[in-house]
């Protein structure tokens, strides 16, 4: 979403601004669905300053949002993105660090995206092996399962990494 704003920042016109607005309201809300409502709740909230300011550059190059809304959008998604790196890179490091001391080979990590990493482990525990828990290998598609405390191949019941 961030790289989306970021391309967006660098087109004057109405359909940039728009998708500058979608991806900072995606980027905020996790994904979910953009409503008029946001977006009215955005351009509503414009300084005088601002209003003036799209008014004059309907006239050339149209858009929605002023110059100055522009940057705030960038500097905030940009802020929004750090803030959820901050909390989620710990938590990713944590797992990395649990599958390396658990002898899962890399091809078997299957790490969530990171945007779901922290329900994921305020769920399961992070570091914490569950019973049945799974992992495919993404290139040969084989499967190990936990058993007993130890990931094993799903097949065989053969144990890992040993």
């Amino acid at each position: 979403m961030v790289e989306r704003i970021d391309q967006a920042s660098k087109i004057k016109g109405g359909e940039a601004d728009v998708d500058m607005l979608d991806s900072l309201v995606k980027l905020s809300q996790g994904g979910g669905q953009v409503t008029e409502a946001q977006i009215n709740a955005i351009l509503g909230g414009r300084s005088l300053a601002d209003t003036l300011a799209v008014a004059k550059q309907k006239v050339g190059q149209g858009g929605i949002l002023s110059p100055q809304q522009r940057q705030r959008i960038v500097q905030l998604a940009h802020s929004i993105y750090n803030g959820y790196r901050q909390k989620l890179e710990p938590l990713y490091n944590a797992q990395v660090q649990n599958l390396k001391d658990q002898g899962i080979p890399k091809q078997y990590w299957n790490l969530p995206d990171l945007n779901n990493l922290a329900p994921v482990a305020e769920q399961t525990g992070a570091g914490q092996l569950q019973e049945g828990q799974t992992a495919t290998n993404s290139t040969t598609g084989q499967k190990i399962v936990v058993k007993n405390g130890q990931w094993v191949d799903a097949q065989t019941g053969q144990p890992i990494g040993q």
